[in-house]
């Protein structure tokens, strides 16, 4: 997943991407009809130019069968899901979460999950291709080459299709593949080709910890009669997230492309409501501090950017303020908001990233 959305940003892992079941109107009416549940992987990099092109997008099918025949002239690869797809937004595992959720506007019908990840795989046909195309040196640890006639099983796989008609495999594709690809030959969204709809809609394509940034500011502590002379103790995290003194720390941990920060929406303050969590409070440089989360949308060089944040402040001596971040492309700052608040795997996993991050940090 990592190399694809590196490929179609330009080398770039860490500007993320999408993913939006294909059974939505907005990416049904444009792609094609079809009864299998499908989720279409949009990276970054697609936006721009005439319009979203169908050779930047990925499609993940589910099989929908217990085992199926492998009938294609070119060979292919059976990945393991945690290989192909990580287990978490952060770190690759094989620890696989539901996802995507299920967010605001849009119901998922269907999730990428497996009760035994060890049974969940990805179907890659025209491996070879792919790989070239991807920039993948050598197959994943486990995975395993399938030739024309191999049987293999199928109950939780997906299968791997590119919009590149280069990449589309030749021969019989029955049971595998539409005979012909689903792809149109024409850009998506030629309108408007930021296409900021779908990357509202989409949630966080996962990437294994690509999108994580952080930054540290220690700001000097000093009283005057008895009261603290700091003038930053005694603004909240949510202002000072917008202040001056963070931007170049912000900006140098990767919170946007643009060298300038403008917040078009947000800061705001959330929860963790709906996933499970494992983490506690962290502790900065040996002082217990609460964790603070908040969700926000800045401008991109492009298009804007949905960021969601952690904040960890102490004063053991200065006054400290550990920030981590991640960001994710959407197009509005409304339908941005809307987004990043409501992926609550992204919110939960910077709570964990800090909880290990955070402690880790020396006063040298």
């Amino acid at each position: 997943m990592g190399q694809f959305v590196a490929s179609v940003n330009g080398g770039d892992i860490g500007g993320g991407g999408v993913v939006i079941p294909l059974d939505t109107e907005l990416l049904g009416d444009r792609i094609g009809d079809t009864e299998a549940n499908i989720a279409a992987v949009v990276p970054t990099g697609a936006r721009g130019g005439d319009g979203v092109s169908p050779e930047t997008v990925m499609l993940l099918a589910e099989v929908g069968t217990e085992e199926v025949t492998y009938n294609l002239e070119s060979s292919g690869a059976y990945i393991p899901g945690s290989q192909w797809i990580p287990g978490s937004q952060w770190i690759p595992s094989t620890n696989w979460v539901p996802w995507p959720n299920i967010w605001s506007e849009i119901e998922a019908n269907w999730f990428w999950t497996s009760n035994d990840p060890e049974d969940t795989a990805v179907l890659v046909p025209n491996i070879e291709g792919v790989m070239d195309r991807i920039g993948m040196e050598e197959l994943p640890e486990d995975a395993e080459m399938v030739e024309e006639g191999d049987t293999v099983a199928a109950g939780n796989a997906l299968i791997a299709m590119f919009g590149d008609p280069e990449l589309y495999p030749e021969g019989t594709n029955e049971d595998i593949l539409p005979e012909e690809p689903i792809f149109p030959d024409d850009p998506l969204f030629p309108d408007d080709p930021l296409a900021p709809e779908l990357f509202d809609a989409g949630a966080q394509a996962p990437i294994g910890g690509a999108g994580f940034g952080m930054g540290v500011l220690s700001t000097p502590s000093a009283t005057v009669a008895g009261q603290d002379a700091n003038p930053i103790i005694q603004v909240s995290s949510e202002d000072l997230l917008t202040r001056d003194e963070t931007a170049s720390l912000l900006s140098n941990a990767g919170i946007s492309d643009s060298n300038s920060i403008e917040w078009a929406a947000g800061p705001v303050s959330v929860e963790i409501d709906d996933v499970e969590v494992d983490y506690e409070p962290p502790t900065l440089l040996g002082e217990e501090t609460e964790l603070e989360l908040f969700t926000g949308v800045v401008s991109g060089g492009e298009a804007p950017w949905g960021v969601t944040l952690g904040v960890a402040r102490g004063t053991p001596d200065d006054h400290v303020i550990a920030i981590g971040l991640n960001r994710r492309p959407v197009g509005t700052a409304e339908g941005g908001l809307e987004a990043v608040q409501a992926d609550q795997h992204v919110i939960g996993n910077m709570a964990e990233m800090l909880a290990v991050t955070v402690p880790s940090l020396s006063a040298e």
